[in-house]
């Protein structure tokens, strides 16, 4: 059965409202990824206030490798949803 341009247009009215919450969204994880990428440097620094530089050497290199790592993935993912959400907008109403 075919669609008829009524439905036509609400599905593509609905489709860009689901790209814009998508775009927001990624903002939003973006952001965290920041965040929480900023605040594991912050607390970083401090933890090595009153350590020997050894245990900072090991403190730093699992740094890097888990939070540095994962908070870098959550803001890339935010980022891809926000350009998801771009392009759904975009295309809604063209199919």
């Amino acid at each position: 059965m075919a669609q008829n341009s009524g439905s036509q247009a609400s599905q593509g009215l609905g489709d860009g409202v689901k790209g814009i919450f998508n775009s927001i969204h990624g903002a939003g994880e973006a952001i965290r990824g920041a965040i929480n990428d900023g605040a594991d440097k912050v607390g970083e620094g401090i933890a090595q206030g009153g350590s020997s530089s050894a245990d900072n050497a090991e403190r730093q290199a699992k740094l890097n490798q888990q939070g540095h790592n994962q908070n870098e993935n959550v803001a890339q993912k935010g980022l891809d949803e926000i350009n998801q959400g771009i392009d759904q907008v975009r295309n809604a109403g063209h199919k």
